[in-house]
């Protein structure tokens, strides 16, 4: 390498030459930094090595030079001292530039490492005039500090003559004036007494208007006794402490306050006490911190929200996050994202964060001005270029008033433009609390910014795109065979391993091949499109699998009959109405396969599969609706077949009333009766309830058929009255009667005419508890009417205790099961015991069901059960054979149950 040594001293300078050149290297020297600068003029070298402490220009000085200088700004540079060695000494050399700091004596090799460790890094930054001022003061302090020593050396006594101070000022009054800090002396006082070329224009006053002032004409008011008391304690500190560390205050300028750094020397003369401050501008240097802590702040944003995009899932995350990460990581006001309507014609905020309630209200009716309107956000988007306002308290706004933005907290104002594939999709709009936030700086960056979120709304909607392709048909929008079977999977699963019943129903289209070829593709598309329609809004679960086959899934239902059901009301709203297609009205059929979990296939594929094979039948033998397994086709046969038979017997009034009589423990008399409904068949006769009750209630006729119940036992109640025999008839309510809005009201309805006192409602347990808050309202409803209400099967439901306090009922039905349990074990005569313990505490009735030996009714009496009915007593019986008992007095033998 060829190398620059300068040092001063000629020893110093031949032995290191010497060592250098013995290692192979090049060397020229300089005798001091002002020699070196023009050896550098001259010559181009590969490194510097410097001393120091040097007359005319000392080595921080020098390298500050070689910094500032273009030329040669990147050599490598090493400062090489005996000197100092101190950790402020260290910070010193790197703040002015230099590579390595290394004390002598070093080997060679240290010096030859650092410098080829220096031409190793990225080439440095200039240096400017900020950062040469940074050293200045350190470097005059330094100097001052050995002159005084020098001087005390000679016994120049400074504190006690005047001529002393003349002298050392003379001494010192070159470096002074020429030091790029302001220095000024000032007396006990605190008047003026110097004042150099830097202070002058600093603080924009001449030399001679300023001795003799007051420093305190140059502070702000606001901080003058602040400053006064420093000094004063400085003054009268007892330790040795001859110096005030370097600390930011505010001086005036022209009556303007401005950021200075000053530091403050005390000298004790025979002329008294003298202090010594030394000033610094950092006007500059506090704007270059101000800007790098917001583009600090502005990576930052930028940084979090390119992690974001890695990881958002959708446009809502994204957008929500974003404006989150904008004021919390960038420290902005208000930050908000709008996005143009699919009309193209305003801009609609989908996104917030920051600001108040009141702020958004009313940006969210200026954001919306149309996209070819004169507002910031249509600005923005019609040049596709950012429009910011840095000073919105004396900038016209086209969004808003001045007054609006200063009401909401913010000074500036950005509103950037997202642009995909060279359109805006919508606008990035962010406020700032400080006035000229928005520099040309952090706007490249949150331009970049803008781009990344117009990248991620444009990555984000491809990825919908091609996940949409994977999972929809296109033409329906249906989802499609693999989107359907994963959905039917996790079905599946979930009803694994409980009683439920999942059936999986395929349906194809009639005649569809024949409009393709006969009216054209268009118009078979246009069937496929309706027909989707039609079937998603009739199954949500509705999803196309093949070219006219479509599929949905039928849950929550009991037996096959239910899902044949379900496909015949699902086909009657998709098919019944007609199809209009190239200007024709065309009547379209289908058919339809069903498979059953589990009985059908323990697994999606093997249920499509079956559904399939199911269709095939239906399509070869042209039935309508085929299931895979023969059984079921039978079960839902007959149920269909039944289910119509029952409709008509509604029609034709077939239905029944018989009445099973309540006895009265404590006198042995009828005290009641149940009603019980019948469906006398022309066909089949007296068909048991178990064979059409479950039917009536699958189809949703038990509604009619339950009403029609409750004005007929009234009926009955009311003749029975009128003959002398006032009983009261307990009435059966399903589910689906009790789930009606208008329960009570119908109740209110029939008994209008006296006959609440006639009437008794049986619900069960587990019917009250589905949905248990609204049933206590309804039922104390009814209640407050007159009418009685009775908890049947109580003790096989889910019921607690806090909420049969709560019930309106009057009465407690002991199940069949526990009666006849309770001459099996004591547990089962346990359960009843507190039955009926329970009951009397909370002032209801107990009545005993499915009563049918002697043994029981003599338990059920020892229990002190109010009521019992059974076949001990009597098998429900016909209206006119139950008024006959009453006829004959109303007591019942004990009967023979078989």
């Amino acid at each position: 390498m060829k190398l620059l040594i300068v040092d001063d001293h000629a020893t110093n300078l031949k032995l290191l030459r010497l060592q250098l050149e013995a290692a192979g290297h090049t060397v020229v020297e300089a005798v001091d930094g002002v020699d070196a600068l023009q050896v550098l003029e001259r010559e181009a070298v590969d490194g510097v090595v410097s001393d120091i402490l040097m007359p005319r220009m000392d080595g921080y000085r020098l390298c500050l030079e070689v910094r500032r200088r273009e030329r040669f700004a990147a050599v490598p540079f090493v400062l090489y001292t005996s000197t100092y060695d101190t950790p402020a000494d260290r910070a010193l050399a790197a703040s002015a530039g230099a590579d390595a700091y290394i004390t002598k004596p070093a080997r060679p090799e240290t010096i030859l490492e650092a410098l080829r460790a220096a031409a190793k890094k990225p080439p440095r930054p200039r240096v400017t005039s900020d950062a040469a001022g940074e050293i200045a003061a350190p470097v005059l302090k330094q100097y001052s500090e050995a002159l005084v020593r020098k001087l005390e050396v000679r016994n120049l006594n400074l504190a006690r003559t005047h001529e002393g101070l003349v002298e050392a000022e003379a001494r010192l009054s070159g470096l002074i004036e020429t030091a790029i800090d302001g220095i000024i002396a000032i007396d006990e006082e605190q008047k003026i007494i110097l004042f150099n070329s830097a202070a002058s224009r600093i603080f924009a006053c001449p030399q001679a208007a300023a001795m003799g002032r007051p420093l305190n004409d140059f502070i702000p008011q606001r901080y003058r006794a602040a400053h006064t008391g420093h000094i004063k304690a400085f003054a009268h500190d007892a330790g040795n402490e001859r110096h005030m560390g370097a600390r930011e205050v505010y001086a005036l300028r022209h009556g303007t306050e401005f950021p200075i750094e000053a530091s403050i020397s005390k000298l004790d003369t025979s002329r008294g006490r003298l202090y010594t401050v030394f000033v610094r501008d950092v006007t500059e240097r506090k704007r270059a911190e101000t800007n790098i802590r917001r583009l600090n702040r502005v990576y930052a944003v930028l940084s979090g929200i390119n992690t974001l995009i890695v990881r958002a899932q959708d446009r809502d995350e994204l957008f929500r996050e974003a404006c989150r990460i904008a004021v919390e990581v960038g420290g902005l006001k208000t930050a908000l994202i709008g996005m143009i309507d699919a009309q193209g014609k305003t801009v609609q905020i989908v996104a917030r964060a920051g600001g108040t309630e009141d702020f958004f209200a009313q940006a969210e009716v200026l954001t919306a001005d149309t996209v070819h309107g004169s507002g910031a956000p249509a600005l923005a988007i019609q040049s596709l270029q950012p429009v910011v306002y840095n000073n919105i308290a004396r900038e016209a706004m086209h969004t808003m008033t001045p007054q609006m933005a200063l009401d909401a907290g913010f000074r500036s104002m950005a509103v950037l433009p997202l642009v995909v594939e060279g359109k805006a999709v919508g606008v990035l709009s962010l406020h700032a609390a400080e006035a000229d936030f928005f520099s040309a700086e952090e706007m490249a960056l949150l331009r970049e910014l803008a781009g990344d979120i117009a990248f991620a709304i444009d990555h984000l909607a491809k990825i919908h795109q091609l996940n949409y392709v994977a999972d929809y048909d296109l033409i329906t929008g249906l989802p499609n065979r693999r989107l359907f079977t994963e959905r039917l999977s996790q079905r599946v699963e979930a009803a694994r391993g409980k009683d439920e019943m999942l059936a999986v129903v395929l349906i194809d289209l009639e005649r569809f091949r024949r409009i393709n070829e006969t009216l054209g593709r268009t118009a078979g598309d246009e069937l496929l499109r309706i027909a989707g329609e039609r079937l998603k809004l009739a199954n949500s679960t509705a999803a196309r699998l093949g070219v006219d086959m479509f599929a949905f899934k039928v849950m929550d239902r009991r037996s096959a009959a239910d899902v044949a059901r379900a496909f015949e009301e699902i086909s009657a709203r998709c098919f019944g109405p007609p199809f209009k297609l190239a200007g024709q009205e065309l009547r379209i059929g289908c058919r339809g396969g069903v498979a059953v979990f589990p009985g059908d296939g323990d697994d999606a594929e093997t249920l499509l599969r079956n559904a399939e094979a199911a269709l095939r039948r239906a399509k070869a033998a042209a039935e309508h609706c085929v299931f895979y397994a023969p059984a079921m086709n039978a079960r839902a046969a007959e149920a269909l077949a039944t289910e119509s038979k029952l409709r008509l017997a509604i029609e034709r009034r077939e239905f029944v009333l018989h009445y099973q009589p309540k006895v009265d423990f404590a006198g042995g008399r009828i005290c009641g009766a149940e009603a019980l409904i019948r469906w006398q068949s022309p066909e089949r006769g007296l068909v048991p309830p178990l064979q059409f009750i479950p039917i009536l209630e699958e189809s949703g006729l038990i509604g009619a058929v339950g009403e029609w119940a409750l004005g007929q036992a009234l009926a009955d109640a009311r003749r029975w009255r009128a003959a002398g025999f006032p009983l009261r008839v307990a009435v059966n309510v399903s589910p689906l009667q009790l789930r009606r809005p208008d329960f009570a009201a119908l109740i209110a309805q029939v008994t209008a005419e006296d006959g609440a006192a006639l009437l008794e409602l049986e619900i069960t347990e587990s019917v009250i508890m589905e949905d248990v808050d609204r049933n206590v309202v309804v039922l104390k409803q009814i209640r407050d009417m007159g009418v009685m209400i009775a908890i049947d099967d109580f003790g096989t439901g889910y019921s607690s205790l806090a909420y049969i306090a709560k019930l309106p009922v009057t009465s407690l039905k002991i199940d069949r099961a526990f009666v006849i349990g309770m001459t099996k074990s004591p547990e089962g005569m346990a359960i009843v015991s507190s039955i009926v313990a329970l009951a009397h505490a909370l002032n209801l009735r107990v009545i005993a069901e499915g009563v049918e030996t002697e043994e029981q009714a003599r338990l059920l009496r020892l229990l002190r059960c109010d009521e019992t009915q059974g076949y001990l007593y009597s098998k429900a019986v016909p209206s006119t054979d139950m008024e006959a008992l009453m006829a004959a007095g109303g007591a019942l033998a004990v009967r023979d149950p078989v």
